[in-house]
């Protein structure tokens, strides 16, 4: 049976003429379309140091397999050196991450043994669109007068995202690293000077801090693989990332630390890097982008061009240095005050808060109407809960919702909306995510935030011809005291 690599060439060189050549045991060919090379294979029969690709495991632990070849290092090796000295006279590209491959039986025995006959690695999809409340665009136009010195730190952060789903970790971690050099360097290049900048600044701790709940977090696997960095001081951090970015500066011959072509060997790093600098970014911003100067500001914006309704939030926040109250302002289109907009303005705060707020303890919050004259919703969690978990290390948690609604009211029919009241129970459940064992040291009150969140959406599309009027929650399978409750104070 034979085993074909084949990997897709970039560039502009072109050739009249080709036949095959032979690299270890491989045969190697090229493929051209009037004349220019856009493809690279190299076949070779398989031996007994090869494996075959096939599945293994059942049901959600099937995986497939392609097999291994020891021979396949050297081959990219060796194609590698030819498009360096190809260099010299045209450009040549190699692209490794999109390899393909096939496989060719050449007997009937063979062709009754083989589970896969090709399978290839596709470019970066599309970006799928990824939801983001208006009221973020709002809020970051009416902050760019103040934030205008930001310009190129934010410019470096966004291509290192960029370069993130990409996979171009080497031009991430640069730009990535750019941000704080900009932010907090001040021109300094020896990483001594460098790394005291970066552990002076407030931001970047505030920013550790973060990404360490973030990262630790039961539902979010966006930093899921970086977590062990993260159990390093922030000393070893820093340290660890000023003295990555020197050594990715500089290359020597006797000492190989990076390859040019393999820059996925990098990828936690970049992720890392990537992920700090978007929650030392955070830090900075949050207190100017959603300030009760700039919440006016969006409101008044709003009312210029006939957004109708006002919705007004007062969210009361513990932190290590006491107690603050911050307003927040839900413009709507339409003028009148109605369950599903009070649950939208719920369902919107559960999910931003703890982002715009990561180092306060959200201790209630009460939604108003324009004139501040009418309580219209409010909330209340139970204060033992900014302390980290201490659940068994085998622990899941389960929280308990039950939550009184009533059916939508048609206007058509004279139905009283509480004739038609439904109490109900929902569990949710968090588990830790794929990096740990359990939920010990992660913060109850952000655990909690991440079931309330889960439990909007999950009422509101079971039931959808309900509207939720109150909730309160308890840790299922126990008979303790509520952790939170919510309720809707007037009648729309």
């Amino acid at each position: 049976m034979l085993v074909k690599f084949i990997y897709p060439v970039s560039g502009d060189l072109g050739i009249s003429d080709s036949w095959p050549i032979r690299l270890g045991p491989y045969k190697v060919e090229w493929l051209t379309v009037d004349g220019a090379v856009t493809e690279v294979s190299a076949s070779k029969r398989i031996d007994e140091q090869d494996t075959l690709p096939g599945w293994s495991g059942s049901g959600e632990a099937r995986a497939l397999s392609t097999g291994n070849y020891p021979s396949l290092s050297q081959l990219e090796h060796d194609l590698r050196l030819i498009q360096g000295a190809i260099s010299l006279f045209a450009l040549m590209n190699v692209n490794f991450d999109k390899q393909r491959i096939e496989w060719i039986p050449e007997t009937e025995e063979e062709e009754a043994t083989i589970q896969l006959y090709s399978i290839s690695q596709t470019d970066v999809p599309p970006l799928e669109p990824l939801h983001l409340e208006y009221e973020y665009i709002a809020y970051a136009a009416a902050t760019v007068d103040d934030i205008r010195e930001l310009e190129i730190p934010l410019s470096f952060l966004r291509k290192g995202h960029d370069y993130v789903r990409q996979k171009r970790y080497f031009e991430a971690f640069y730009n990535s690293f750019f941000y704080f050099e900009t932010q907090f360097c001040g021109g300094l290049s020896d990483p001594k000077k460098v790394k005291k900048a970066l552990l002076c600044s407030q931001a970047v701790r505030d920013g550790l801090a973060n990404l360490r709940e973030s990262a630790l977090s039961p539902d979010d696997v966006t930093y899921t693989g970086i977590a062990a960095k993260l159990k390093m001081s922030d000393e070893e951090i820093i340290g660890y990332l000023v003295d990555l970015r020197g050594k990715l500066h500089h290359h020597s011959k006797g000492r190989v630390f990076w390859h040019p072509d393999k820059s996925g060997e990098f990828r936690l790093d970049a992720h890392l890097l990537d992920a700090l600098a978007s929650r030392t970014a955070l830090a900075q911003l949050e207190e100017v982008m959603f300030s009760p100067e700039r919440n006016k500001q969006m409101v008044d914006a709003a009312k210029e061009f006939g957004s109708g309704t006002v919705i007004s939030v007062a969210v009361d926040m513990q932190s290590p240095n006491g107690m603050k109250t911050h307003r927040i302002f839900l413009p709507e289109a339409s003028s009148r005050i109605t369950v599903p907009k009070i649950q939208k303005a719920c369902s919107h705060l559960t999910r931003s808060i703890p982002d715009q707020f990561s180092n306060y303890f959200i201790q209630s919050f009460k939604l108003w109407n324009e004139d501040n004259s009418t309580i219209i919703a409010e909330y209340a969690r139970s204060p033992h809960l900014a302390t980290p978990s201490s659940l068994a290390a085998d622990d899941a948690i389960c929280i308990n919702f039950r939550y009184t609604s009533r059916l939508r009211t048609d206007p058509l029919k004279n139905i009283p909306p509480d004739t038609s009241r439904l109490t109900r129970e929902m569990d949710i459940f968090v588990q830790p995510s794929p990096d740990r064992q359990s939920l010990r040291g992660v913060r109850l009150d952000r655990i909690l935030w991440q079931a309330e969140a889960r439990f909007w959406d999950q009422a509101t599309r079971v039931d959808v011809k309900s509207e939720i009027l109150e909730w309160e929650t308890r840790l299922a399978g126990r008979n303790g005291a509520v952790l939170s409750d919510f309720r809707i104070c007037i009648q729309p």
